[in-house]
């Protein structure tokens, strides 16, 4: 078994009346590839949001490592995030205006690193996800399928433990989902980055060794 990096205790996220996350406990290791399923309005996104702090929990506990994310303070919490975790989303959310060089600095520049001594490592990771030839184009010249690449490789900029993607082949057709998961596939097994993806998706579950199933905020069992 891999060591433990996030623990969840009877998590919950309420609005009102309504839980759309009501109880969970899970645990997830280092290396896992985690995937979060469920129909809309199940709440899975509500629970990748928790997960990974950018959402406050109603009760409950996380604990990423040796941080207690529902205690931690926001300074702790942006810290982690910026330096511990990547982000992939159903919308890409490049900046339009920029080249792919540019969006891929932006991680280093938020963490007030010099992004020019980093170029060798971007580039590296632009020729993983095949798009080495791209760098110096606006990214409204790209696909959407190769804008999505782009999202995957900025979000291993500043090398995260783990990534947290939101149904990240929402948007895409079969063709592109397959280049997307496949991507992942290789980021797990070759290069030990912990996934958690939510997904409605069953064909993108194929290389999760681990499936939650989720329904009106509760895990099914």
């Amino acid at each position: 078994m891999g060591a433990k990096m996030i623990t969840v205790k009877n998590l919950s996220k309420a609005y009102g009346d309504y839980a759309a996350v009501n109880n969970v406990t899970l645990k997830i290791t280092r290396k896992d590839f985690v995937g979060i399923i469920g129909e809309s309005g199940s709440g899975k996104s509500t629970l990748l949001y928790l997960l990974s702090g950018l959402l406050n929990a109603t009760s409950g506990s996380i604990l990423f490592e040796d941080t207690e994310l529902t205690k931690a303070s926001d300074k702790v919490l942006s810290h982690i995030r910026s330096n511990c975790l990547g982000f992939v989303f159903q919308f890409h959310n490049l900046i339009p205006g920029l080249t792919v060089l540019e969006n891929m600095e932006l991680p280093l520049i938020l963490t007030n690193q010099n992004p020019a001594k980093h170029h060798k490592k971007i580039f590296g990771l632009l020729e993983q996800v095949g798009l080495s030839d791209y760098a110096k184009r606006s990214v409204e010249e790209l696909s959407g399928g190769q804008q999505q690449r782009v999202s995957i490789a900025r979000a291993l900029v500043n090398d995260p433990k783990v990534i947290f993607a939101d149904e990240p082949t929402g948007n895409l057709d079969s063709e592109n989902t397959d280049h997307v998961i496949d991507l992942f596939g290789v980021l797990n097994k070759e290069h030990k980055v912990s996934i958690i993806m939510v997904t409605h998706s069953e064909r993108t579950l194929r290389y999760c060794n681990k499936v939650i199933r989720i329904s009106d905020g509760r895990i099914l069992t």
